[in-house]
């Protein structure tokens, strides 16, 4: 592991850098934790031991630090962890780490941004983000499933540039978009294709009520009984 004079970390090449459970990582204004191409982060913490990325301000906000950034990683994983008031929180680039019972919440731009990317995200909160989850193609297909999606500022789920091949498609079934209705689910999803290429988002079926043991709100109350 090195550092640089802006107080950035890098777990280098060929390295893996894990995290145990109960850890809080605390980042000062724009600072990151990247792994170089070939390193690894694992981050796997328990439900009564949670790890935690975060602000170290006293009166943190969103965009106080920058993100943990995961760069052509073949091996990292991240499992109870906390990710808030970063701008990208969970940034991957080349890397399909299996992303599990992570919260990602008071983040200003993205809760995940998967960028050339296709990890597995379930049993995931995602709330609070400017955008939950980016993906940024071509030719990428996250799975993400049984995952709080909703009360992001911009969209839920942003998915965009793929511009040369000719169908893509996103399995995001089986998730809580904080209502249950079809076309207000819809309106939470941005999709952007050019050229000859063609992405759809699978979120059918969808759930009418959280999977994840969090706040309760008026919303889920109601989804708790829908039709």
């Amino acid at each position: 592991i090195q550092g640089d004079t802006n107080g950035n970390v890098f777990v280098d090449a060929s390295s893996m850098l894990t995290i145990d459970p109960g850890v809080v990582v605390r980042f000062e204004s724009e600072t990151q934790l990247e792994s170089l191409e070939g390193s690894a982060i694992t981050a796997i913490g328990t439900p009564g031991a949670p790890i935690l990325f975060t602000s170290d301000s006293s009166t943190p906000a969103s965009g106080d630090w920058w993100a943990v950034s995961v760069r052509y990683s073949p091996a990292s994983e991240f499992s109870h962890c906390v990710f808030e008031y970063a701008t990208y929180g969970l940034s991957l680039q080349h890397s399909d780490p299996p992303i599990s019972y992570c919260t990602m919440r008071h983040n200003l731009t993205d809760g995940i941004t998967c960028a050339e990317s296709e990890p597995t995200i379930t049993n995931c909160s995602i709330v609070d983000n400017g955008r939950g989850i980016k993906v940024i193609g071509p030719d990428v297909s996250p799975v993400i499933n049984y995952c709080d999606i909703y009360d992001n500022f911009e969209y839920s789920l942003w998915v965009g540039y793929y511009e040369t091949l000719p169908v893509v498609t996103i399995n995001a079934e089986n998730n809580w978009w904080g209502t249950d209705i079809e076309e207000e689910i819809g309106w939470w999803i941005y999709i952007h294709s050019s050229g000859e290429g063609f992405v759809e988002v699978d979120y059918d079926p969808w759930l009418h009520e959280t999977p994840i043991n969090d706040t309760v709100t008026w919303g889920r109350v109601k989804a708790l009984y829908a039709d």
